[in-house]
């Protein structure tokens, strides 16, 4: 099954817009915290009123929010600001039981 993710694809973070956040509050959602992270980015009615304002109407003033689907878990990687939607399968993974030839020694 797909997950949609809600995600800010701007330096400067996730936020949401008044109108975003007058939709969600009619819907029974209420966000808090000074940055608005505590709402899950998989949240229904979050994706629902990103989809329905649009990114650029939904966003706040430093975000440019985007939806990202998902087959499962996820995480949100953030750079001053700016997020990336992560997958396990995203990463390359190493793993210690597998040892591969010795590295040589350039001299």
């Amino acid at each position: 099954m797909a997950y949609k993710v809600v995600y800010s694809r701007r330096y400067g973070g996730f936020g949401l817009s008044p109108k975003a956040k007058e939709l969600l509050a009619a819907r029974g959602v209420v966000q808090g915290g000074y940055d608005d992270r505590p709402i899950e980015r998989h949240n229904p009615h979050l994706v629902a009123v990103v989809e329905e304002l649009g990114g650029k109407a939904a966003s706040g003033p430093f975000a440019q929010l985007a939806i990202q689907e998902v087959g499962g878990v996820y995480r949100i990687d953030e750079y001053d600001g700016y997020e990336s939607v992560i997958e396990p399968d995203g990463y390359e993974w190493v793993d210690p039981r597998v040892v591969q030839d010795e590295p040589k020694c350039l001299d």
